[in-house]
């Protein structure tokens, strides 16, 4: 699968079971490893992230729905490790679904001009 990834063949998708998406970029590293990659970590993490675009994580709640939980974007890779910025998540207590507070977007108003949403903002997200 990464290796389809990392070739061209864009819009490809896989599962893994995980609990976060930070732990199923782990299991993916030691699946690659029980596949027979015997290089190094970091090459291994590199080429993961520059594979993945969007981590997206489905639970079941207490009651038995499932919902998505999360949405996390592969940013990159830096001081042996990938980034992830959560671009959206499911709010429990609220139940419904938020768009994280490290990014904020720009709105269209009623006459169509855009308008900033309010909250704190780092970088959108720049999925490919």
């Amino acid at each position: 699968m990464l290796q389809a990834m990392n070739t061209g063949h864009a819009g490809s998708m896989t599962t893994i079971h995980a609990n976060t998406p930070r732990d199923a970029l782990s299991r993916l590293e030691l699946l690659a490893g029980f596949a027979g990659f015997s290089g190094r970590e970091d090459t291994l993490r590199q080429w993961v992230a520059s594979a993945i675009d969007l981590v997206v994580q489905i639970g079941r709640l207490p009651g038995g729905e499932r919902k998505v939980l999360s949405i996390d974007e592969v940013t990159g890779y830096a001081d042996e490790k990938i980034i992830l910025q959560e671009i959206f998540h499911y709010d429990r207590g609220e139940r419904r679904f938020l768009r994280s507070a490290v990014f904020s977007v720009n709105a269209r108003n009623a006459e169509g001009g855009e308008r900033p949403v309010t909250g704190p903002a780092r970088s959108l997200p720049h999925a490919r």
